[in-house]
């Protein structure tokens, strides 16, 4: 990270954890509606556009000449493009945020052309920051790598596991195999919580990239690793993709086989 990189990033930190509380108070304190996108568990709200409206407009005014890939906003491309940009999903876990106010982040990745440079999440309702810079290494030894499904906690969706029923993965032999199974609904805090050995794996076939962008820096920082494949092709931004986080390769090559995963 240059000079130029780490006063975005700093601005970043002050920017996403204000705008954080911000919405944290609004939660509490507003009748939340929410509304079906693309289906009935695809919920978006009107403060999902309001994040995304206070971030994207900071940012502008700050770098006029970057990009900005954003969940609710779109594909936006400056005229003088500098090679940066940013990638943000306002609301992570937007059902978590209008049914119960927790488990919910606000995610934001600086990339430069396509490589990253440094990965905020930030869990709101826990007042955590989970930020991750390319290419400072910072191992945590803290608890033991599993490196065997039979001691691993998984996290799946049921969305993954019918998608996956569907394709002739037999799922159920794979949960049942593993130590235990968990399910957030945030796929960001799920994969920072693989990076922290909270969960040994964290696996969905129907993510964006706004959802990943950020988590993904601050998995690989900790020496964790992610394995992404293209799960539809769309002539624009929204492709949905298969997603693997693991830390530790010998589970993801055992799990690998399960699932009939094709690199």
């Amino acid at each position: 990270m240059n000079e130029q990189e780490r006063k975005m990033y700093d601005f970043m930190w002050v920017l996403i954890e204000t705008v954080g509380k911000k919405l944290k108070v609004k939660r509490n304190s507003e009748v939340v509606k929410a509304f079906e996108k693309s289906s009935h568990s695809d919920l978006v709200t009107e403060h999902d556009v309001y994040v995304d409206n206070l971030l994207t407009s900071e940012i502008k005014d700050k770098f006029p000449y970057h990009c900005i890939l954003s969940e609710e906003g779109g594909n936006c491309r400056s005229q003088n493009n500098e090679g940066y940009r940013w990638i943000i999903d306002p609301i992570d876990g937007t059902t978590n945020y209008f049914r119960n106010g927790k488990d919910y982040a606000i995610s934001i990745a600086l990339y430069n052309i396509d490589k990253p440079v440094f990965g905020l999440v930030y869990d709101c309702s826990n007042n955590i920051m989970y930020s991750g810079i390319h290419g400072q290494k910072i191992e945590n030894d803290n608890a033991c790598e599993v490196k065997e499904l039979k001691n691993a906690v998984i996290s799946m969706s049921s969305k993954t596991i019918k998608s996956m029923f569907e394709k002739g993965v037999n799922v159920i032999d794979l949960l049942s195999k593993a130590q235990a199974h968990r399910y957030l609904g945030c796929a960001s805090i799920e994969i920072c919580k693989v990076a922290n050995k909270e969960y040994d794996m964290y696996i969905s076939t129907n993510v964006y990239e706004w959802d990943i962008a950020a988590a993904r820096i601050y998995l690989e920082q900790r020496g964790g690793h992610m394995v992404t494949k293209k799960a539809t092709y769309s002539k624009d931004f929204n492709d949905k993709f298969f997603v693997a986080a693991f830390k530790s390769k010998k589970l993801w090559e055992e799990t690998k086989t399960l699932i009939k995963f094709d690199e």
